[in-house]
């Protein structure tokens, strides 16, 4: 009997030390570029098809002695884990740019050229397996209305599209293409539209000023072989046809500053004015923030 009362005794204390033992929490999925989108098991979005994350969640719970934070503080403490996520989940996708397979997506500009780091890049990605496709374009219908004498009045749309696609060859080597397109021929004609002091482009064979001349259907279509040494050494060759060679500036179209800004610079001609070459071959040599590159190319713009 005592036996049996001992056990009884002992199967209750295990029964209720288990039912207060904490459960072990269910690992949550999320899409860095959606984080609405959470799952209970991996996979890709519904809405991009990107690979889900692992979402990171706070595991801190206050205790009875402690005393609560403020409503500011826990909005403050709130952000700042979401941002801690999203960065950690940003980290783990490791965004690679479709130049070169070891420089960050936010670094690449037009042709080989580099943005700072912490540009930030707007547009839609798709995941199609291991590839991965972004579209990014500005269009901007308007009535341009310049009253001086050599100024002129219309209604146009200056536009560009671009694309971007990486293809992973290996763990240490990419395959790169990249597409520019502008409808400028269809809404800007040859003339280009009016700007005032804009000069440094012709159109049939008789200098432009005071307009910006538009844009070729195609700006730029580029291939792109990248390879991996170190994590921190890598190279690249670069063919476009057209394309931009390793000189001057990003275009401005590639720059933040162009994102609501429908006219070209005043020195866009003049700084970039090889942004549109056909026949380029650019091969670099980048060792974490710094890059050794030559190109070869026509000398000539259309």
């Amino acid at each position: 009997m005592l036996r049996f009362l001992l056990t009884f005794i002992l199967v209750a204390i295990t029964s209720a030390l288990l039912a207060q033992a904490p459960k072990p929490e269910a690992t949550q999925y999320t899409c860095v570029m959606h984080p609405e989108v959470i799952q209970d098991h991996p996979g890709r979005c519904p809405k991009c098809g990107m690979e889900l994350v692992t979402k990171t969640e706070d595991r801190k719970h206050p205790t009875p002695n402690v005393e609560h934070p403020t409503s500011k503080t826990e909005t403050a403490h709130s952000t700042h884990h979401h941002h801690a996520e999203h960065d950690h989940a940003m980290h783990e996708m490791k965004m690679q740019s479709s130049v070169n397979l070891t420089d960050p997506m936010t670094r690449e500009g037009s042709g080989t050229s580099w943005l700072p780091d912490s540009s930030p890049m707007y547009g839609h990605m798709f995941m199609l397996g291991q590839d991965m496709l972004m579209l990014h374009g500005a269009a901007f219908p308007r009535y341009t209305n310049v009253r001086t004498r050599r100024g002129d009045d219309r209604i146009d749309a200056p536009n560009w599209l671009m694309g971007m696609f990486s293809h992973p060859l290996s763990d240490n080597a990419q395959l790169g293409v990249r597409l520019m397109m502008s409808l400028d021929p269809l809404t800007e004609g040859g003339r280009g539209y009016p700007l005032l002091f804009q000069s440094g482009e012709s159109w049939h064979d008789q200098p432009l000023h005071d307009r910006q001349h538009p844009h070729d259907l195609f700006s730029e279509l580029s291939l792109t072989y990248s390879q991996k040494f170190t994590p921190d050494l890598s190279s690249y060759i670069y063919f476009g046809y057209p394309g931009e060679p390793a000189l001057g500036p990003p275009t401005f179209m590639h720059r933040i500053s162009a994102m609501d800004d429908p006219d070209a610079p005043l020195g866009h001609h003049w700084q970039d004015s090889s942004h549109v070459t056909f026949g380029v071959a650019t091969g670099g040599l980048v060792w974490r923030t710094v890059k050794i590159e030559g190109s070869v190319f026509t000398g000539r713009e259309p």
